[in-house]
């Protein structure tokens, strides 16, 4: 496997995360030679032995298997069949403090349990966030060398901004900025008496 070249599949119970997903694989695949490829499922797509079956034949072409349950092995339909395809390759189960089985799960899953390498993804994926999963993609495809590593995983602020047509910078100074250019120096605008 080249940096260029990975194929990754995701499987997350619920599917939250596959929504930001796509968008992070547009942002991380933008301008690459090779792109990354991502064979994305929830619970809900793998609802029955054929679903399952194409799952497994797309893990074995992967790189790299992730998974993020929603408590333990029951909660990914042909989840054995899954992990067993996926051997010789990446394995990531995600850990959740709010299923404390996933810690033994992963122990017994993935590849790299405890090592840094896992560590790393582990926090991409518990902080989540567009920028959070194109670095693990980054990461997973090996991207960077040492020095242009991708960075450390960020929190995901839970306050900020919005405004339908801002797309400037999250802080208040920028935002007003931008709303006194748009409605007029002498118009009211928010922030201002």
């Amino acid at each position: 496997m080249s940096p260029s070249e990975m194929r990754v599949v995701f499987i997350d119970t619920n599917g939250t995360t596959l929504a930001l997903l796509g968008a992070a694989l547009r942002q991380v695949n933008h301008g690459r030679d090779k792109p990354i490829q991502v064979v994305a499922r929830s619970r809900d797509d793998l609802f029955d032995n054929t679903r399952i079956a194409e799952c497994v034949a797309e893990v074995r072409r992967a790189d790299a298997l992730i998974l993020l349950p929603h408590g333990g092995a029951e909660s990914i339909p042909g989840f054995d069949l899954l992990v067993a395809a996926a051997q010789g390759r990446i394995i990531h189960l995600q850990t959740s403090a709010a299923a404390p089985e996933t810690f033994d799960l992963a122990r017994d899953t993935s590849t790299d349990f405890g090592a840094a390498a896992y560590a790393r993804r582990n926090a991409y994926l518990a902080k989540g966030g567009i920028a959070n999963l194109v670095n693990l993609l980054r990461t997973l495809a090996g991207d960077g060398s040492p020095q242009t590593e991708p960075p450390p995983p960020t929190d995901v602020p839970t306050e900020g901004l919005y405004h339908p047509d801002y797309d400037g910078a999250d802080n208040t100074a920028d935002y007003l900025a931008w709303a006194r250019a748009r409605r007029g120096a002498d118009e009211r605008v928010p922030g201002r008496r």
